[in-house]
């Protein structure tokens, strides 16, 4: 699976949307509706679901086809995924923040982001569901070969 499958497909898990929906071959086909309806979502209520509807606005415009075959904005994607995480420090956030930063090419920044998921304290919320994305991240650092220098906590 590529680093993007892997963050992709814990949206999934994590939404409620089977895996087999968040295919990356099937992230394009969300589309104008699926980011019409994340935008809408986030403008009613950004911190819902620990800053989910940015966390979908911010994975579809990374990933879809940009215009004039989709309504992909790599550039925008990133800002939204980035102020998710400003919204909700929440491990599943900065995970897909990391992945899409080497994704388009920060490789450096996203792996230090992936470094936060690992050296979060085991407290709070992070106590809670920290355990799964750290394993999650784990596999997104491998597959990004990220130097153990920018992962070390």
């Amino acid at each position: 699976a590529t680093l993007a499958a892997v963050a992709v497909s814990e949206l999934g898990s994590e939404s409620g949307v089977p895996a087999a929906s968040t295919d990356e071959a099937a992230v394009p086909a969300a589309g104008e509706t699926g980011a019409r309806s994340a935008r809408r979502a986030a403008e009613i209520d950004e911190t819902y679901d620990d800053a989910g509807p940015l966390i979908a606005l911010g994975t579809i415009l990374v990933k879809a086809p940009a215009w004039p075959h989709g309504v992909g904005d790599p550039e925008e994607g990133l800002e939204v995924l980035q102020r998710a995480v400003e919204v909700s420090d929440y491990p599943l956030n900065r995970m897909m923040l990391g992945s899409a930063m080497i994704e388009n090419g920060q490789k450096a920044a996203g792996c230090r982001e992936l470094a936060r998921v690992l050296s979060a304290p085991k407290r709070g919320r992070w106590a809670k569901t920290g355990q799964r994305f750290r394993e999650k991240t784990q596999l997104l650092i491998r597959s990004a070969r990220c130097p153990r220098s920018a992962t070390a906590p």
